[in-house]
């Protein structure tokens, strides 16, 4: 696994731009079968103004998770491994989750 960050800060803008590859993983104990590798992006972006009115350290941010909408197992042999599947018919693998977007606003009084 590789974890990479670009970011940048300016006191009132900021942002971040982060990847995050993961190799292909076999799941049995003789390596005859895996999930492919991939790489999964996210990006941060927000604004953080001083003050206003009664509010004061004010910021508002948007995040987006996936940013590609990648699609990629998340994790597999929840149920166990097998010794040997070169078929691919006894693992169980877990779908990762789709482009997410959230916003966020947080201040103090």
């Amino acid at each position: 696994m590789l974890k990479l960050e670009l970011s940048y800060d300016n006191t009132e803008w900021f942002s971040r731009l982060g990847g995050k590859y993961t190799d292909k993983r076999f799941y049995t104990y003789t390596n005859d079968a895996k999930v492919p590798a991939f790489w999964l992006y996210s990006l941060s972006a927000g604004y953080k103004p001083k003050s206003f009115g009664m509010l004061k350290d004010i910021s508002v941010q948007l995040n987006v998770e996936n940013l590609f909408n990648k699609q990629y197992f998340s994790s597999m042999g929840t149920n166990g491994f097998d010794v040997s599947d070169p078929k691919g018919s006894l693992v169980t693998l877990q779908a990762g989750a789709p482009r997410q977007l959230f916003l966020s606003f947080s201040a103090k009084m």
